[in-house]
């Protein structure tokens, strides 16, 4: 039986078994963890569908004294009008630079109270040229037709027991490029992350 919830740091949460031994000290024995680590939301809302378009670049800059592990990458069509017989391709690979131009994007917290990202960190949307250095890491075909019967929501990667989150170092950032079929509409990507 379950005896308590007990928090330990910024949102460790484990169920526990609690009992007092004769000593007096209470022993507490954690049945398994639930581990709400401080969770960063890099998005771009209602971006238009084009052919190799650089929809989303987060990016750890020289200087953070963070690494950014991303453990999850999802896209969903914004649906704004009738579009008809359509899907597109996204890819994510890793660049080195964020590019030029581009419309900055502010970082989103899962929680309001947690520490702000350094400047170093950033999301732009719709950066110019930006230097890949790998191979597509995920991949996804996403319909963006309002009458789809399929999945309007894709999922480009997750981490999970067995996979390791995409790890971005200092100097490092992840883009999210379309494919090179123009497509219709609008798509919305979320990024989320953590800091260490």
């Amino acid at each position: 039986m379950v005896d308590a919830l007990f928090q330990l740091g910024n949102a460790v949460n484990f169920p526990a078994i609690k009992t007092t031994l004769a000593s007096g000290n209470e022993l507490v024995v954690p049945l398994w963890l639930i581990a709400g680590l401080r969770t960063y939301i890099a998005v771009v809302m209602n971006s238009t569908a084009a052919a190799s378009k650089n929809h989303l670049l987060l990016f750890n800059a020289s200087g953070s004294g963070k690494v950014c592990r991303i453990w999850d990458i999802k896209a969903n069509a914004n649906i704004t009008a009738v579009v008809a017989g359509t899907s597109l391709v996204l890819n994510c690979a890793r660049t080195s630079d964020q590019g030029t131009a581009g419309v900055s994007q502010t970082i989103r917290k899962s929680d309001t109270n947690d520490d702000s990202l350094p400047a170093q960190i950033t999301a732009v949307s719709n950066p110019t040229s930006p230097t890949y250095t790998s191979n597509e890491l995920a991949s996804s075909t996403l319909l963006v037709e309002e009458t789809a019967v399929s999945e309007g929501r894709v999922t480009l990667f997750k981490a999970d027991s067995v996979i390791a989150p995409l790890v971005l170092n200092q100097g490092e950032g992840l883009g999210i490029q379309q494919g090179t079929f123009a497509g219709v509409g609008a798509i919305n990507i979320f990024i989320y992350f953590t800091t260490d």
